[in-house]
């Protein structure tokens, strides 16, 4: 509950609700709040502890969600993810980036991005195996925009999204732009070419086409702008040794 001495006397209220059925979110696990003096009252008034777990069951509460340290060096933040992503790095999220950089461009109705998000666990010989080729992944879509590919580390760090369901390492969930569309889980195959036929196929934007290239220079002339003149028309071998027309 990542209580600590100098923070006790502590009350938690541990709701398995979401265990039994993940589609509640909480990552598919128990859901955790904690009574803050400052917010719910004194700790030794009945009638605080009695108001502070009606209001659990008035979904008037929010729970606790372990995070590292957003500040530390290496997560992305609202204004760098892009940069990341398109540098073909992995997107690192904590929890509490989490919310700043997914689920904000999720409401964002004009934003068509769509987030790939593998949830790891650092000692997981599955996570570290997939290590390289998540990261060849980013570097394929560093040139789309509208996927991000990132990743987080799971046992220390907590989402809680509806749909999204955390049951073992690595966890690989795919965030589609629409805040309204529940997460998909990936349970495919883990090499590069699986993981980008399916971003391919379920990405919001239409803009996939050249993956893992640049995209293609227009049609126009670096000169003056004006569409460049068709190519010439050249005779086919047939034609050229055909006989003159008698």
């Amino acid at each position: 509950f990542d209580i600590l001495e100098d923070t006790l006397p502590a009350l938690v209220l541990v709701d398995l609700r979401a265990k039994r059925d993940p589609t509640l979110g909480a990552g598919g696990s128990v859901r955790h709040y904690r009574f803050e003096p400052s917010t719910h009252g004194r700790l030794d008034a009945v009638e605080a502890i009695v108001g502070f777990e009606e209001r659990l069951f008035n979904d008037a509460l929010q729970p606790y969600l372990r995070s590292e340290n957003p500040a530390l060096s290496g997560f992305a933040t609202a204004a760098t993810f892009r940069d990341e992503s398109r540098r073909g790095r992995v997107v690192r999220l904590c929890g509490a980036s989490f919310a700043d950089v997914v689920e904000a461009s999720r409401r964002d109705a004009t934003d068509r991005t769509d987030f790939f998000v593998q949830f790891y666990a650092p000692w997981c010989a599955h996570s570290k195996a997939l290590a390289g080729t998540w990261d060849a992944l980013a570097d394929e879509f560093r040139h789309v925009d509208a996927v991000v590919v990132a990743a987080m580390d799971a046992t220390r760090n907590e989402v809680d999204v509806a749909g999204l369901a955390i049951r073992g390492f690595p966890t690989l969930a795919w965030f589609p732009a629409d805040a309204a569309r529940r997460p998909l889980l990936y349970n495919g195959t883990r090499d590069r070419a699986a993981l980008a036929a399916f971003a391919k196929d379920h990405a919001s934007a239409s803009t996939l086409v050249d993956v893992g290239r640049p995209s293609p220079p227009s049609s126009q002339s670096a000169d003056d702008g004006r569409p460049n003149p068709p190519p010439p028309h050249r005779r086919s071998s047939q034609q050229q040794k055909s006989p003159p027309h008698q």
